[in-house]
């Protein structure tokens, strides 16, 4: 996966994800107002918190962030830093157990009513199931397999995304759907007058 599949997908899933927490917390008679979904919810005003509220103040750009995470740490570590002895862009970051730990200290700062991390965390998390990371059980479960991490030819990297973004349905399919939910995210934040809301401070009302 590339970056609008990462950033469109997650921003969508995490969409999605609140808008059944909202009609599941409706049902079970829940007083507090649900956290806005920054998809599914952007064309409706009835479900944005009140503006002197601070418990669902959540910054959409940590979804962002974390979505690319593993890429922004992993890529330039082993292709660019380290490419002589790991030669891999997906490595420490694009792991179980790291994974796991930002996850925990999430659910940690989400008691201190602080859930930006908690969404950070979620966010990485998912880009490993986009990037299917399962299929590399040496990488997902490292340290257990071993200290290192499988080694790639990095010569041909770019020609060979180039080459998948053109023609593997496995790469393209999911880019276009991504950069169609940033685009209609994009559209209604300006329209709503909320970009420069939105970027200053991941905000949405």
């Amino acid at each position: 996966m590339l970056l609008f599949a990462h950033t469109g997908l997650t921003l969508g899933v995490i969409g999605l994800s609140y808008r059944v927490f909202s009609k599941l917390s409706s049902h079970r008679g829940e007083k507090a107002k649900p956290i806005p979904s920054p998809v599914l919810s952007l064309s409706s005003t009835n479900s944005d918190p009140p503006a002197d509220s601070k418990k669902w103040q959540v910054d959409y750009r940590f979804i962002l962030l974390g979505s690319m995470f593993p890429d922004i740490v992993d890529k330039p570590l082993g292709m660019l830093i380290f490419a002589g002895s790991i030669a891999n862009g997906r490595v420490y970051t694009h792991t179980l157990i790291v994974n796991i730990t930002l996850v925990l200290i999430g659910i940690y700062l989400i008691k201190r009513k602080k859930p930006n991390f908690f969404l950070f965390s979620i966010s990485s998390c998912f880009h490993l199931v986009l990037d299917e990371m399962w299929l590399t059980p040496k990488t997902l479960f490292w340290p257990f397999f071993g200290w290192g991490f499988p080694r790639e030819n990095l010569s041909c990297w770019w020609e060979n995304i180039f080459q998948a973004l053109f023609t593997n349905p496995w790469v393209y399919v999911p880019e276009i759907i991504g950069a169609l939910i940033i685009t209609v995210f994009g559209l209604i934040l300006i329209k709503r007058r909320m970009l420069g809301k939105f970027l200053s401070q991941g905000i949405i009302r």
